[in-house]
């Protein structure tokens, strides 16, 4: 809505009256009011970082305007890109899941049925891949809270 009205306003700044201030009395009037109306916006020069401080450089200011509106389309499109993108991610990696367990489960049985040497390579990076996922595991901190305890039992056991 704003940018319309911009739009318009510098639209209007910019184009003089058609008619020939020579003409006629009304179209002398025309352009003299025009005129006012847009010296009146002059005392916006020094906040339009143009050149001339002393003039609202309404081509440069309407440019500037037009290249935003673009750039915020491009943004918006970029974002539904992503957005289109995560989507079809989720949904790939969601059909693979499956597949993707029974394959490491598949590697656990081969490598426990003397296949170790061949499959070292994967055994090793499912391990890298698990044990991060293990110690973050909150079950993993009660087993480890009730190994403590036990130790100290123990300790306590010792002693008495």
């Amino acid at each position: 809505m704003r940018s319309v009205a911009l739009e318009r306003l510098f639209v209007f700044l910019s184009t003089p009256p058609r008619s020939d201030p020579a003409e006629s009395a009304s179209a002398a009037q025309e352009h003299q009011r025009w005129q006012r109306v847009r010296s009146t916006f002059d005392i916006l020069g020094h906040v339009d970082n143009g050149v001339d401080p002393s003039r609202l450089e309404v081509e440069r200011v309407a440019a500037e305007l037009a290249r935003v509106r673009h750039a915020q389309q491009i943004a918006n499109d970029l974002e539904e890109m992503v957005r289109a993108f995560r989507d079809d991610a989720i949904a790939t990696a969601s059909t693979l899941v499956e597949v993707c367990d029974k394959s490491l489960e598949l590697t656990r049985t081969l490598a426990g049925s003397g296949y170790h040497y061949e499959l070292a390579g994967v055994i090793e990076a499912m391990r890298d891949i698990a044990a991060p996922l293990r110690r973050s595991r909150p079950e993993a901190d009660d087993e480890a809270e009730g190994e403590e305890k036990s130790d100290d039992e123990e300790k306590s056991e010792a002693k008495g």
